[in-house]
């Protein structure tokens, strides 16, 4: 349904940075790795061209595009990934639970890129980002490092004391979806440099405090 996700993810943030650019407030437009193609083999830089391959991140580039022609002095985008917290659905919460509540194998892919991000370490970061003064740019919201998502299950069932070798690897032809995610989305952090706060720590160590919360 591409022509709603235009009106939520492109439209939408477009209002809404036109109305803080008459009130002369500061605007965050979060985005995603799903801007680019995903063909890769080093970080994607905050500048680098967006070749989006799928619905959802065609609209989510429209709205990074509509947001910085609109309001360019006082817009921030921050791009993330990978994203999982105590709350809500997402991965690390799937894979906890099958480890220890069912006794089967499960079928992971090992031939996706990215990093794993806690999203409370990624509200911190754009409090700091706020906190620093800065008005415009685009910035890399995820944690450091990167790993598979069959990487990230194995550590999962270890952590809680399951057999990693459970998680059996596949590759992202078995689990075919609607929008294609990028294969590499390892996302650069080197734009942080110039506003005075430091990138996000690895994600290990992010997982490692946000753990017993989820559990």
């Amino acid at each position: 349904e591409e022509k709603k996700a235009l009106l939520v993810n492109a439209f939408g943030p477009k209002y809404l940075a036109e109305e803080c650019a008459e009130s002369g407030v500061r605007f965050i437009q979060i985005s995603t790795d799903y801007v680019f193609s995903g063909d890769a083999t080093s970080p994607w830089g905050e500048f680098e061209e967006t070749e989006p391959t799928s619905a959802y991140g065609r609209t989510k580039a429209q709205g990074e595009r509509f947001v910085l022609d609109v309001y360019p002095s006082g817009s921030l985008v921050v791009r993330t990934a990978w994203l999982y917290s105590p709350g809500g659905k997402n991965f690390v919460k799937t894979i906890l639970k099958i480890a220890l509540k069912e006794n089967r194998d499960i079928q992971v892919v090992s031939d996706q890129i990215g990093q794993p991000t806690s999203a409370l370490d990624l509200s911190k970061q754009i409090h700091k980002l706020v906190n620093s003064g800065v008005t415009r740019g685009i910035y890399h919201g995820t944690n450091s490092g990167q790993a598979t998502w069959f990487e990230l299950a194995q550590l999962l069932f270890s952590v809680v004391g399951q057999d990693p070798y459970r998680v059996k690897e596949v590759n992202s032809l078995a689990f075919p979806r609607p929008a294609k995610r990028p294969q590499y989305s390892v996302l650069g952090h080197k734009l942080w440099k110039s506003t005075g706060v430091r990138p996000m720590r690895n994600w290990q160590d992010a997982l490692n405090d946000v753990l017993p919360e989820i559990l």
